[in-house]
């Protein structure tokens, strides 16, 4: 069924690219333009963002680039004069919301012929020096560490306050406190790397990066997961569970916020029409995917350690409607965002981006085998007789569920990095 409704043809939306310019790109003109206008299919930042415009010779004509309209989508290119007869080519380098830079170059012909030009290896060319300009801060590694650690950050105090403390109370929670915090700070550290590498992207100051939408958010990431981590820490070094529950309440508080940050500087905070809808839907994709994932984490350590029989069957018990109810969530907003943005199957199979969407719905579809494998088959076993047979295999059911849900979320960063199929602007 996801994958029919992957296949569903629907707009969709993609990094900042040209929509059109005035005077239109890769045309004879009879008579040379003051001014150029390019129109882009996002929101764009200042900084980084710069049109030239240059003869045969290398002459330079612009004086002066601007971001005009409230949609910030327009940029209004002063030249110092009308351009005198020949060919001209415009290079354009662009910097999104979403933190990620584009280029591109067309060419302009005043009294001139294109015969002999070759308008798509000149946009290529520029284009592919851009993509090398924001490759570095979209590793899968660095990407994938972030999402996973910011997962299990928010989901595993939610969790603890939901299920496992009321389950299982008591002191044994320390270690999944210690296990959050870690998290909490390897996903922080990873921001905090992916920001000093967008600063280097962008040519800017270390602080300079800050005034971008994406480096502010950057920055607020790696600072609010640093506090959850504290407070975390803080919680396991308590011996009373009532001040300890108010700790995790606040790290998951301080967590979420991290993830509302991911949001402001995502696909969906660019998108064109419905970015509130879109935004919410991942915001909410984000936060199951922390609780469901934070579940499997608890649980197995619960099974890994060989805690009592009947404190893991409790957890079980109590975590199986969180577990079901986010997988749902997962899934539908999931299948939202593919219907988002992906415009027509071919795209699937015939660009990267599409091939790693496919991937990550192929292992998702592990996760759901091996979560119903969890649910329906293994833990009522344990449930009934609590063999350590059972609770082996159990063990190894959750480890495989956690290491392909910890693919998926690197499959999600490469998706973040790359270009998503183009979208018309409207």
């Amino acid at each position: 069924m996801l994958l029919a409704l992957l296949l569903i043809a629907c707009p969709a939306h993609a990094h900042a690219d040209l929509f059109e310019g005035t005077p239109e790109p890769n045309t004879r003109l009879t008579e040379g333009p003051t001014e150029l206008r390019l129109r882009f299919t996002e929101p764009l930042e200042s900084r980084y963002t710069r049109v030239e415009v240059t003869d045969g010779n290398g002459t330079r004509y612009d004086t002066h680039t601007r971001i005009e309209g409230e949609d910030r989508r327009t940029l209004q290119v002063s030249l110092a004069g009308p351009l005198r007869d020949g060919l001209h080519t415009v290079t354009w380098r662009i910097l999104g919301v979403d933190g990620h830079t584009e280029g591109g170059a067309y060419l302009l012909a005043v009294n001139a012929s294109l015969t002999g030009t070759d308008p798509e290896a000149l946009h290529a060319a520029a284009a592919a020096s851009a993509e090398a300009d924001h490759g570095a801060h979209d590793q899968a590694i660095v990407g994938g560490a972030a999402f996973f650690g910011s997962s299990l950050a928010f989901g595993i105090p939610v969790v603890l306050v939901l299920v496992a403390a009321r389950a299982v109370p008591g002191a044994r929670h320390r270690g999944h406190e210690r296990l959050a915090a870690t998290a909490a700070l390897l996903a922080g550290g990873a921001f905090l790397l992916q920001y000093v590498s967008f600063a280097r992207v962008i040519e800017a100051p270390f602080l300079g990066a800050l005034d971008t939408r994406a480096g502010l958010t950057l920055a607020l990431r790696a600072l609010l997961l640093a506090a959850a981590a504290a407070l975390l820490l803080v919680a396991a070094s308590r011996k009373r569970e009532t001040p300890r529950t108010g700790l995790r309440v606040a790290a998951a508080v301080l967590a979420f916020g991290a993830l509302v940050a991911t949001t402001f500087s995502s696909h969906a905070a660019a998108a064109p029409t419905g970015r509130a809808l879109a935004m919410g839907v991942d915001l909410l994709h984000q936060a199951a995917v922390g609780v469901w994932v934070s579940g499997v984490a608890i649980l197995l350590g619960f099974a890994t350690f060989r805690v009592p029989s009947a404190d893991l069957r409790a957890t079980l018990l109590r975590f199986s409607p969180y577990a079901l109810t986010a997988a749902l969530v997962v899934l539908l907003t999931g299948v939202y965002a593919s219907l988002r943005y992906v415009p027509d199957p071919a795209f699937l199979a015939s660009t990267t981006w599409g091939r790693v969407l496919l991937a990550k719905v192929g292992l998702f579809t592990v996760v759901l085998v091996l979560g119903g494998l969890t649910r329906y088959v293994f833990a009522p076993r344990l449930l009934r007789d609590g063999s350590e047979r059972a609770l082996s295999r159990l063990e190894m059911l959750l480890l495989a569920e956690l290491a392909t849900m910890a693919l998926v979320l690197m499959l999600v960063a490469v998706l973040v990095g790359n270009d998503t199929p183009p979208l018309p602007s409207p």
